[in-house]
């Protein structure tokens, strides 16, 4: 996905490079990679550059969606060349399915780059929940301030966002984090990472 701020909101523009959803051809999956990796400059790459211009005219924020792992470190490169910053989607859930040493490795190798940890991933109603625990130490581990937390509810199956939200924001209590911590997540991270916060926003990578 795409996104692009205006008058405090944030706008998202698909982009489709899931390959469960896509199906391509592993001869398209490879030139794919290779695009992403810089090897080559197919249309792919060329579009996410000129995605990337445009959210940066924007001051927005460019978020994966539902985009492979394998090709996020390439994304966030091309990101931070435009002077993004990148918010990747429920990193631990199906897709991306980010192991816990590839999503330190991202913020390590990516200042810009923060990760969505969403209510749905742990909600009894998704198809495959991924245990509390394991998200607590996801977050320890690339650090709170590296993180922000959503809902990504309003499936049937699953409870209306608000009180989603609130069950998900007291496992996490449960789990450990102070009261600042989760204030940290849920207002001060998102308000920096849009830039609606009177304090030092989130880095911008140089252009």
């Amino acid at each position: 996905m795409g996104g692009a701020r205006a008058s405090g909101m944030v706008r998202f523009v698909p982009i489709q490079m899931n390959r469960a959803a896509a199906g391509p051809s592993k001869r398209a999956e490879s030139d794919l990679y290779a695009s992403l990796a810089g090897k080559r400059r197919p249309r792919t790459r060329i579009a996410l550059q000129a995605i990337c211009r445009r959210v940066a005219r924007a001051d927005g924020v460019l978020a994966s969606g539902h985009v492979d792992g394998r090709f996020l470190a390439g994304i966030a490169r091309i990101a931070g060349e435009a002077g993004v910053r990148l918010l990747i989607t429920h990193p631990d859930y199906l897709v991306p399915a980010l192991s816990l040493s590839e999503q330190v490795a991202l913020v390590e190798e990516f200042p810009w780059v923060m990760l969505e940890r969403a209510a749905y991933v742990a909600s009894s109603g998704s198809p495959r929940p991924v245990p509390i625990v394991q998200i607590a130490e996801a977050i320890r581990a690339t650090g709170v301030r590296r993180n922000v937390v959503s809902s990504d509810l309003g499936q049937p199956r699953n409870p209306p966002y608000p009180d989603g939200l609130a069950a998900f924001v007291g496992h996490l209590r449960q789990a450990g984090f102070t009261r600042s911590e989760l204030m940290t997540m849920l207002i001060e991270g998102p308000a920096n990472l849009i830039g609606l916060s009177d304090r030092a926003r989130h880095p911008v990578p140089r252009r």
